[in-house]
């Protein structure tokens, strides 16, 4: 049998640092959720089912996670082959990755198309967030049908890195676009809304960099070190875009004065 690694922090330990992040972000989404129900009950219906099935969809991506560290870490004890392998729960919580955040961004994609009244900014979002979801679905394929990390990352590190960069260029495209076309309202706008919107564009500021510093820093990782030291912080980083609730539950309360 196949001794144990000696050093199981760079993987195993990594990774349960990013599930344990992963699941105390996940109480900041229920949290948001709550609130999100609890202010704006008159919303149409097709919102608050959105903000519901992307909840339901932390949930699940949560949940698959946490048992796979449970199947790495406890299960497969002693077993150090299952190291190498990716655990199926762990590829599913990949698919589901690939689909919440580009519906994240086409969301705000449209909050740009909204407030620019112009198509080609969110058409380029729309387009990018699909080549993302399209890239993250190749990604769950490749490792369906390799199974192993190691040939994994011979033939399909190129697909993961143009994964990364696609969500964080599509992370500053919105970021760069909503703080733009808010600024140009501002111009226009009362000295009480003004202040309204200066705070939206400072929120629109902080999620922005946080979700693309975050997708940034492991596409860094990445690049230089060619491996996948990075991959067990994707837990928490598919989190960091809970921050964009805030955004969207302010815009939702200066909505009317924007409009005035």
């Amino acid at each position: 049998m196949a001794s144990i690694p000696t050093n199981l922090t760079p993987t195993l330990g990594v990774y349960e640092i990013g599930v344990l992040i992963s699941m105390f972000l996940f109480g900041l989404v229920t949290v948001q959720t709550f609130t999100y129900y609890k202010k704006f009950p008159k919303d149409p219906w097709y919102l608050r089912l959105y903000v519901g099935v992307l909840w339901f969809t932390e949930l699940v991506h949560t949940m698959l996670t946490a048992h796979s560290l449970y199947f790495i870490s406890v299960m497969c004890y002693g077993e150090p082959e299952f190291i190498s392998v990716f655990p199926s729960t762990l590829v599913g919580a990949v698919g589901l990755f690939g689909i919440i955040g580009p519906a994240v961004q086409a969301f705000f994609a449209n909050c740009i198309r909204i407030l620019s009244s112009k198509w080609l900014p969110p058409c380029i979002c729309w387009f990018l967030s699909f080549l993302r979801f399209v890239s993250v679905m190749a990604i769950v394929v490749a490792s369906c049908k390799t199974r192993s990390i190691a040939a994994f990352r011979k033939q399909w590190l190129w697909l993961l890195v143009a994964s990364l960069a696609i969500s964080a260029a599509v992370d500053v495209l919105i970021a760069a676009a909503l703080c733009y076309y808010l600024w140009h309202r501002r111009q226009t706008a009362l000295a009480s809304t003004k202040r309204v919107v200066d705070r939206l564009i400072a929120w629109t500021i902080q999620t922005g960099l946080l979700t693309s510093v975050a997708t940034t820093t492991m596409l860094i990782t990445f690049i230089v070190l060619n491996d996948f030291r990075s991959a067990p912080r994707y837990p928490y980083n598919r989190k960091l875009h809970v921050s964009t609730r805030i955004v969207y539950q302010r815009m939702r309360v200066a909505e009317k004065k924007i409009k005035n």
